[in-house]
């Protein structure tokens, strides 16, 4: 097992501060709004882009990492997303696919859309890129070497009963590789957020800024906590330990799409 606990995370963002449970309430609305109106993804991303809180349950507000947006992959891939957890296994990247509102989950027939397919694989050619070119990978994703897929898509409320259990049983066979979430989880993770600040008399207390950066932070290097995390003594060594063991922790820590 590798001690992280030596790794300090300080700086609490200001605009977390100004938060109150009644804003984040209204800014779950202005999101489902965007969902409803089957809103084009741009507007989507830049919303959660600008809201990096809408991730609490993903990414741990109170670590090293903040949310990066808009991640080049090369010239051949972008990804929506992306942040590094650190844990026993030492740092993991997590890579995000936010697909429009409009599109569906599963066709009229009850089967797998082409456009869940599509996305499913479009993280396994991420998965792929990263293995190809792992050097410069590693330039831009200090340590990466395994990263975790993250699919938004589709909506809770157009999933059947059978539409619910086709995609837990596809959920559970990418489990090793990504995590399956309906958009809706989204708003979901926001109103748990709004539920933590109404038992408080000031703003968020999290380090994570509310604002995601850009491709271009990412790629002039880590900074603060992040940079620090990730130089680790441990870091280097943990990042490195087998695909077997990672998939393990995967298995385990598995949850249901939501």
């Amino acid at each position: 097992m590798v001690d992280f606990s030596s790794v300090h995370v300080t700086h609490v963002d200001r605009e977390a501060r100004m938060l109150t449970a009644a804003k984040v309430r209204n800014q779950v609305k202005q999101f489902m709004t965007l969902l409803n109106s089957n809103s084009p993804e741009t507007k989507v991303q830049d919303f959660l882009a600008s809201h990096s809180y809408f991730f609490s349950g993903v990414i741990d507000l109170y670590g090293p990492s903040p949310l990066y947006s808009k991640i080049k992959l090369g010239s051949e891939y972008v990804a929506d997303f992306a942040w590094f957890d650190i844990n026993t296994l030492g740092p993991e990247w997590n890579l995000v696919e936010i697909e429009p509102p409009g599109e569906r989950l599963f066709n009229a027939k009850g089967d797998p859309s082409a456009f869940l397919t599509h996305a499913l694989q479009q993280i396994k050619n991420w998965q792929r890129w990263i293995q190809t070119n792992g050097d410069y990978a590693r330039k831009l994703l200090p340590n990466v070497l395994y990263p975790l897929g993250h699919l938004y898509m589709g909506r809770r409320k157009e999933l059947s009963s059978k539409n619910q259990e086709t995609l837990r049983q596809l959920a559970h066979e990418n489990r090793m590789t990504s995590r399956i979430h309906t958009l809706d989880w989204f708003a979901t993770a926001g109103l748990q957020i709004a539920e933590h600040l109404s038992s408080k008399t000031t703003g968020g207390k999290w380090t994570v800024p509310v604002k995601a950066l850009t491709h271009k932070d990412l790629a002039n290097g880590l900074t603060g906590d992040a940079k620090e995390s990730m130089n680790h003594e441990y870091a280097k060594t943990a990042a490195r330990l087998s695909l077997e063991e990672r998939l393990k922790v995967r298995e385990r820590d598995y949850l249901d799409f939501g």
